[in-house]
């Protein structure tokens, strides 16, 4: 058994050093994050976020939707290694380990939470790896304390409008139904191009203003027995629908951004000026065998948005 370890409020600590700048990353449940997509978060004059790097679960209109930097999931009964690293953040946080401080020996972690070594070694990488500690070659592991992007751990843009419930970000269901599917959604779904997928879309606003446009893509048997075909909001996020209505559950996500000008239909929609073009973010879902289950398609104005990457400096 792992145990649960200390638990309390925070300390004072502090994290590593992190910038601003925009990337590309794909963002594994692993833990490891490496070249590949466009990070960023979504903030105009009007809603002005936090830089972030993990799940929202709260309003999308108060909370930022986030950097892009997807670590895994500690959710859904972790494996062992991931309860012993939420043992170990929480002693962190806690003060039990303090910033400097060197962790407990392999040895001494082995003993105390009844686990073998790959456990243990499993869980110091991905403490390591996060920023939460560094090693020292001869010396042992040491506190570096919370992390800057652990702060804003809760803010993903990945997983923003999958995990938050639709109420909690004012706007109206424009379309919903059976569509053909556009070539790069076509390619993360796997599915051929022009063949049919269910389509969710919804118009947000901020402040009575449109905002993004939010599309959902899923096979057609994904959608079959939902309430993803309602024209009420929903009061629970895409994730936990589908987790309960479908059995299925989403392990890591694939994000991408690209720039265009909007169709009209998307320029009127959201209100855009003329010569103003689109920043079109794409998160594909995916279980943990890489099977694709739905895509969320976010359209941006960009005279209204920046995208922003924070992360940690090696």
């Amino acid at each position: 058994m792992i145990c649960t370890g200390c638990s309390g409020s925070a300390g004072s600590a502090t994290g590593p050093p992190c910038e601003a700048r925009r990337t590309q990353y794909v963002n594994m449940s692993d833990g490891s994050c490496g070249p590949a997509t466009f990070p960023g978060r979504s903030r105009s004059p009007k809603w002005r976020g936090q830089a972030a790097s993990a799940r929202i679960r709260s309003s999308l209109v108060k909370q930022p939707v986030g950097c892009w930097t997807v670590r895994m999931s500690l959710e859904s009964v972790p494996p062992k290694y991931a309860q012993l690293v939420q043992a170990l953040q929480r002693r962190i946080e806690a003060g039990t380990y303090p910033p400097g401080s060197m962790l407990p020996s392999e040895h001494q972690l082995i003993q105390e939470f009844g686990v073998s070594r790959p456990t243990v070694v499993a869980a110091l990488r991905v403490l390591r790896e996060q920023g939460w500690i560094e090693s020292q070659q001869g010396k042992g592991r040491f506190v570096r304390g919370r992390p800057a992007m652990a702060s804003v751990e809760s803010n993903r843009t990945g997983q923003a409008y999958l995990t938050s419930p639709e109420t909690d970000a004012p706007g109206e269901l424009v379309e919903a139904g059976a569509m053909a599917l556009p070539n790069r959604v076509a390619v993360l779904l796997d599915a051929q191009p022009k063949s049919k997928a269910f389509l969710r879309r919804r118009l947000v606003t901020r402040e009575g203003e449109p905002s993004e446009l939010v599309s959902l893509w899923l096979p057609l048997e994904l959608s079959e027995g939902t309430d993803l075909t309602s024209g009420e909001a929903l009061p629970q996020g895409i994730r936990q629908h589908l987790q309960s209505r479908k059995g299925v559950r989403f392990d890591h996500i694939v994000e991408q951004i690209t720039a265009r000008m909007p169709t009209a239909l998307e320029g009127k929609q959201l209100g855009m000026p003329k010569n103003v073009p689109l920043l079109a973010v794409f998160g594909a879902v995916r279980d943990a065998s890489g099977r694709p289950l739905v895509v969320v398609e976010v359209l941006l104005p960009a005279d209204r948005h920046e995208l922003e990457d924070a992360y940690p400096v090696a």
